[in-house]
């Protein structure tokens, strides 16, 4: 008689298989390294801090068809209290920007950056010195592909109103990992 250890694989292993169930046949795998990373905090008596990221979009991409696309990036993340996840947003930016010369009032339209709020990916990140955070942004990166929306970028921050903050960004100074783009996608007839 199996025991209930025996169900920690099972359900693992069936995830995984309807995942790769999921993936087209053909479909092909980029890993891509952030081109640029950047900073902003806010002043005042609670600041709050905003990563940004932007990737440079290869040829193969605007061609074939983007299946998913997922943001990973690293960095501090803290709780106002003792909640044991921190509700993280990534929207994309709607303007150009700078990693060397970025700042919270900048050139933006609105302080702490200009992005679509109504395009948006949630994830939940366990609080730490180094947490993993990992964002669902197909839709952006095939509206970048098919040049339907300007590549400016993805700024991640603490969801509005949620206790909590975002630090600088692991591959900005507080550690090694760089934030990268890890897209599967269908290689368009060119690419085949």
């Amino acid at each position: 008689m199996a025991g209930i250890g025996s169900a920690r694989w099972w359900l693992p292993a069936c995830c995984l298989l309807v995942l790769a169930a999921s993936q087209p046949a053909e479909a092909a795998r980029l890993t891509l390294t952030a081109e640029d990373v950047g900073y902003i905090e806010s002043d005042g008596p609670r600041p709050e801090g905003r990563m940004l990221v932007r990737f440079a979009i290869p040829g193969e991409l605007r061609t074939g068809c983007v299946d998913l696309a997922v943001l990973e990036l690293r960095a501090p993340v803290s709780s106002d209290g003792h909640a044991s996840r921190v509700p993280l947003e990534a929207y994309p930016l709607t303007a150009e920007w700078d990693g060397g010369t970025v700042d919270w009032d900048g050139a933006w339209t609105t302080p702490g950056g200009d992005y679509d709020a109504s395009v948006q990916a949630v994830w939940f990140a366990e609080p730490g010195e180094s947490s993993a955070a990992r964002f669902d942004v197909t839709d952006v990166v095939a509206a970048w592909a098919s040049d339907a929306l300007a590549n400016c970028g993805l700024l991640a921050a603490v969801e509005c109103g949620s206790p909590g903050s975002i630090g600088q960004a692991d591959g900005q100074g507080a550690g090694s990992e760089v934030p990268v783009l890890r897209v599967w996608y269908t290689p368009g007839d060119d690419d085949r």
